[in-house]
């Protein structure tokens, strides 16, 4: 959608596109688990604008099921650093 968005000169659309967190992401702040289970093979490669993975969100959150599921699927999602290091 962003991509489509950008091509067609929706600019507000697309800043709107941007600015909300990956669907993996918005699972853990929403608290749904069933979406999360689904969508759960993208958890190495997700990240929000400032490089923070759904682990980083799972701790910042306190979603502690979230974030054991996340090392027990993705085990290197550990070591995966955000834009402050």
């Amino acid at each position: 959608p962003l991509d489509v968005a950008s091509k067609n000169g929706h600019k507000e659309i697309a800043d709107i596109l941007r600015a909300a967190p990956p669907p993996l992401i918005w699972c853990i702040i929403q608290n749904d688990m069933v979406k999360f289970s689904e969508l759960l093979d993208r958890a190495s490669d997700e990240k929000d604008s400032e490089g923070n993975t759904p682990l980083h969100w799972a701790a910042k959150l306190g979603k502690l099921n979230f974030a054991k599921i996340l090392v027990n699927f993705c085990p290197k999602i550990k070591t995966v650093k955000n834009k402050q290091g």
